[in-house]
């Protein structure tokens, strides 16, 4: 894989260290206004696979769990779409578009949101997904 993992860039990602993490976001925050947070991001999670499927250029790869949606970008006059999406998501990445996860689901290789931002509104998801797919059409030409 060409592209850095960034799970390993983090400060520190020990137990210990994570779980302070939420303590202090606990602290400042309060746990009614954290869960109200978490029960926005999973409705918006459902949303945004919703607009996924509404695409004509991506297909939605299995159900949403807790906040991620696993996709691929689809294109008829493409006959490897493993190979684009693998291309997609490092292009995303190298031009500043998107950092899109990436998995394995059923044989197919599925492109991911992990939806994490409870500030983001559905119009933000609509232009990502938006200069997402322009850019798979660019990479297909």
């Amino acid at each position: 894989d060409q592209l850095p993992n960034l799970v390993d860039k983090s400060i520190a990602t020990t137990k210990r260290f994570d779980a302070l993490k939420v303590f202090m976001t606990m602290q400042s925050v309060g746990p009614n206004a954290l869960g109200e947070m978490y029960d926005h991001l999973i409705e918006q999670t459902q949303q945004v696979a919703e607009l996924v499927r509404q695409h004509d250029g991506f297909e939605v790869l299995a159900e949403p769990t807790l906040t991620t949606v696993l996709f691929r970008a689809v294109n008829q006059n493409v006959s490897d779409l493993d190979a684009l999406n693998q291309s997609l998501r490092l292009e995303a990445l190298t031009r500043g578009i998107a950092v899109l996860g990436e998995t394995i689901v059923e044989g197919k290789s599925a492109l991911k949101f992990t939806i994490l931002n409870p500030c983001l509104k559905m119009s933000d998801f609509e232009s990502l997904l938006n200069e997402v797919n322009s850019l798979a059409a660019e990479l297909v030409k």
